[in-house]
Protein backbone atom coordinates (compact mmCIF):
# COMPACT_ATOMS: atom_id res chain seq x y z
CA UNK A 1 0.00 0.00 0.00
CA UNK A 2 1.39 3.59 -0.80
CA UNK A 3 0.75 6.85 0.94
CA UNK A 4 -1.92 9.03 -0.12
CA UNK A 5 0.75 11.61 -0.92
CA UNK A 6 1.61 9.23 -3.74
CA UNK A 7 -1.04 8.46 -5.43
CA UNK A 8 -1.02 10.52 -7.90
CA UNK A 9 -0.99 10.57 -11.90
CA UNK A 10 -0.85 13.66 -14.51
CA UNK A 11 -2.68 12.55 -17.61
CA UNK A 12 -3.69 14.17 -20.74
CA UNK A 13 -6.17 13.43 -23.35
CA UNK A 14 -5.75 12.90 -26.77
CA UNK A 15 -8.50 12.24 -29.48
CA UNK A 16 -8.40 8.53 -30.94
CA UNK A 17 -9.88 9.57 -34.59
CA UNK A 18 -9.26 12.46 -36.86
CA UNK A 19 -13.07 14.13 -36.68
CA UNK A 20 -14.24 12.65 -33.23
CA UNK A 21 -17.24 13.78 -31.24
CA UNK A 22 -15.33 16.39 -28.89
CA UNK A 23 -18.66 15.85 -26.47
CA UNK A 24 -18.14 11.85 -25.84
CA UNK A 25 -15.53 10.61 -23.33
CA UNK A 26 -15.10 7.58 -25.32
CA UNK A 27 -13.34 9.14 -28.11
CA UNK A 28 -10.30 10.56 -25.71
CA UNK A 29 -7.50 8.23 -24.98
CA UNK A 30 -5.43 8.76 -22.01
CA UNK A 31 -1.65 9.46 -22.13
CA UNK A 32 0.36 9.49 -19.08
CA UNK A 33 3.28 12.05 -18.62
CA UNK A 34 5.22 9.81 -16.10
CA UNK A 35 8.04 8.62 -18.85
CA UNK A 36 8.50 12.42 -19.57
CA UNK A 37 8.57 13.16 -15.67
CA UNK A 38 10.94 10.60 -14.49
CA UNK A 39 13.60 11.11 -17.57
CA UNK A 40 13.91 14.49 -16.62
CA UNK A 41 14.16 13.49 -12.57
CA UNK A 42 17.00 11.09 -13.75
CA UNK A 43 18.58 13.26 -15.97
CA UNK A 44 18.71 15.91 -13.02
CA UNK A 45 20.01 13.38 -10.43
CA UNK A 46 22.68 11.65 -12.47
CA UNK A 47 23.79 15.49 -13.11
CA UNK A 48 23.79 16.20 -9.60
CA UNK A 49 25.74 13.05 -8.83
CA UNK A 50 28.05 12.87 -11.09
CA UNK A 51 29.08 16.48 -10.36
CA UNK A 52 29.30 15.64 -6.61
CA UNK A 53 31.69 12.72 -7.39
CA UNK A 54 33.83 14.29 -9.94
CA UNK A 55 34.46 17.59 -7.54
CA UNK A 56 35.37 15.21 -4.63
CA UNK A 57 37.31 12.90 -6.46
CA UNK A 58 35.52 10.19 -6.09
CA UNK A 59 35.37 8.56 -9.27
CA UNK A 60 38.12 5.96 -9.75
CA UNK A 61 40.11 6.83 -12.34
CA UNK A 62 39.64 3.79 -14.80
CA UNK A 63 35.82 3.98 -14.37
CA UNK A 64 34.27 4.65 -18.14
CA UNK A 65 30.96 3.81 -17.53
CA UNK A 66 28.87 7.06 -17.11
CA UNK A 67 31.45 9.47 -16.98
CA UNK A 68 31.05 12.15 -19.37
CA UNK A 69 34.14 11.99 -22.31
CA UNK A 70 34.34 8.26 -21.30
CA UNK A 71 32.55 4.96 -23.04
CA UNK A 72 33.49 1.11 -23.46
CA UNK A 73 35.58 2.69 -27.06
CA UNK A 74 38.13 4.66 -24.49
CA UNK A 75 38.46 1.94 -22.03
CA UNK A 76 39.38 -0.55 -24.92
CA UNK A 77 41.52 1.95 -26.20
CA UNK A 78 43.58 2.24 -22.53
CA UNK A 79 43.44 -1.88 -22.23
CA UNK A 80 44.85 -1.84 -25.87
CA UNK A 81 47.57 0.73 -25.35
CA UNK A 82 48.42 -1.26 -21.95
CA UNK A 83 49.02 -4.20 -23.79
CA UNK A 84 50.87 -2.46 -26.31
CA UNK A 85 53.23 -1.05 -24.60
CA UNK A 86 53.65 -3.95 -22.14
CA UNK A 87 54.65 -6.23 -25.05
CA UNK A 88 56.92 -3.57 -26.35
CA UNK A 89 58.73 -3.41 -22.74
CA UNK A 90 58.67 -7.32 -22.23
CA UNK A 91 59.96 -7.58 -26.30
CA UNK A 92 62.87 -4.68 -25.61
CA UNK A 93 63.45 -5.85 -22.38
CA UNK A 94 64.24 -9.88 -23.08
CA UNK A 95 66.67 -8.65 -26.24
CA UNK A 96 68.65 -6.47 -23.68
CA UNK A 97 68.27 -3.02 -25.61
Amino acid sequence: MSPKSSNWLLLSLSFKKTQPDPNKLINYRPISNLPFLSKTLEKVVSSQLCSFLQENGICEDFQSGFRPYHSTETALIRVTTDLLRSWLYLSTSATGS
